[in-house]
C-alpha cells in the first residue's frame, strides 16, 4: 500500500462529490469515504482505491 500526503485545506467531500458527478459506470466508484477506479495497463488488470485519511491529512 501507498500513501500520499497532502497540505490542508484539501476538501475531500467536495472531491468526492466532483468525481460522483462524473463517474464512468463499471470503470468508478465513489462512496462517502473511498474512490475506486478500475484499470488495465497491458496484460494487468487492478482496482486502485484512494480512501482519505482526513485527520492526518493522507491518502491511502
Amino acid at each position: 500500500m501507498y500513501t500520499l500526503n497532502w497540505q490542508p485545506p484539501y476538501d475531500w467531500s467536495w472531491m468526492l462529490g466532483f468525481l460522483a458527478a462524473r463517474a464512468v459506470s463499471g470503470v468508478e466508484t465513489v462512496a462517502d469515504s473511498y474512490y475506486a477506479r478500475s484499470l488495465a495497463v497491458g496484460e494487468y488488470r487492478g482496482v486502485v482505491t484512494a480512501i482519505p485519511d482526513i485527520a492526518r491529512h493522507t491518502l491511502h
